[in-house]
Order: structure tokens, then C-alpha cells, then sequence
């Protein structure tokens, strides 16, 4: 990847930490308010897990455009498609956003473990 797609994979990733640590953030408040109870310590653990969720899914797309599984898909589905090494770039670059987003959440879970407990 060259340095203008690290760079809009960045922005992009914190872009939407920031959309997701909002409406998180959003969310809990709702629900401190309706419960009468401070949802906040939950704060962490939710966006722990939704970076869990984003590696998993940038791995699923990244793995989906590579050699072996476009082999399998091509066996599976009786086509001859084929592979390129621009498809596998393309997955790459789609998959790039949601692992800067979730090593963003990541690591916010940890910096924000300690004032929220």
C-alpha cells in the first residue's frame, strides 16, 4: 500500500471510531437514564468487543480475496473467475479502514478502563 492509502485508511478508521464511540457513548446514556442506573463501566466492554467484531470482519474480508479462498469459491461455485492480484489489493484496502478502526477501539478500551471503573 502506498502512503496516500495508509493515510486515507487512517482517516477513514478514525472516522468511524469516532461514529461508533459517539453513538456508544450516546446510547448509554440513554439507557443510564431509562434503567436509573450508570451504564458507563459497561462503557469498555462494549467497545472491546466491537473491536473484536471489526478484526474479525476485516479478516473475512481480507481473507476473502485471497488465493486459496477464491480456488475454493471458484471449485465451489464450478467457475473459472480466476485470481488477481488486484482483486486481493482491493480486499486489502477495504478490510484496511476496519482494522484502524478497531485498533482505535482497541486501545481506547483500555485508556478509558481505569477513569470509568
Amino acid at each position: 500500500m502506498n502512503l496516500n492509502a495508509v493515510l486515507n485508511a487512517v482517516r477513514q478508521g478514525t472516522v468511524y471510531a469516532g461514529i461508533i464511540l459517539f453513538s456508544d457513548a450516546a446510547g448509554l446514556a440513554a439507557d443510564s437514564l431509562l434503567l436509573g442506573r450508570n451504564m458507563f463501566h459497561y462503557f469498555t466492554l462494549l467497545t472491546l468487543a466491537e473491536a473484536a467484531l471489526l478484526f474479525l470482519l476485516a479478516g473475512v474480508l481480507d481473507i476473502g480475496g485471497s488465493l486459496s479462498f477464491s480456488k475454493l469459491r471458484d471449485h465451489m461455485a464450478k467457475t473459472e473467475k480466476g485470481w488477481s492480484m488486484q482483486e486481493h489489493r482491493r480486499a486489502q484496502s477495504r478490510a484496511a479502514p476496519l482494522i484502524v478502526t478497531g485498533v482505535i477501539l482497541f486501545v481506547l478500551s483500555f485508556v478509558l478502563a481505569y477513569p470509568l471503573d
